[in-house]
């Protein structure tokens, strides 16, 4: 059986692919990682942006999500619900979730080569 993160599809533009979305973490002064609970592409439930946010659970983790998510929200960034360390800003998912009529980036065709002109 295979899962899929995202459906392969032709109809729908990829939100990475717009240049519009981001995968980040934060790091301290020496540039080491700050503990997030997961590494990046964890696709179990402790990847959700807000699972630490639960009572009982890791308060430093907790602390270095929020410092992201406060952040980034305040630039304008949506953050994801499933995935702690992507961001989106002016692609489809920002605009759904900023109520916005159209996005910012989209898809840019690939110029078509090989072809000739019939005058």
């Amino acid at each position: 059986m295979t899962i899929w993160v995202a459906a392969p599809s032709l109809e729908i533009t990829p939100p990475h692919s717009t240049g519009g979305a981001v995968d980040l973490t934060l790091v301290d002064q020496q540039g080491a990682e700050l503990n997030m609970g997961t590494g990046f592409d964890h696709f179990g439930l402790e990847a959700a942006s807000l699972y630490f946010e639960e009572p009982g659970r890791d308060a430093e983790i907790r602390e270095n999500r929020r410092l992201l998510r406060e952040v980034m929200s305040a630039e304008d960034f949506r953050f994801d619900e499933f995935e702690w360390w992507h961001f989106d800003f002016g692609n489809q998912l920002w605009a759904a979730a900023k109520g916005c009529a159209f996005a910012a980036y989209g898809e840019v065709p690939a110029p078509i080569t090989g072809t000739t002109t019939i005058p």
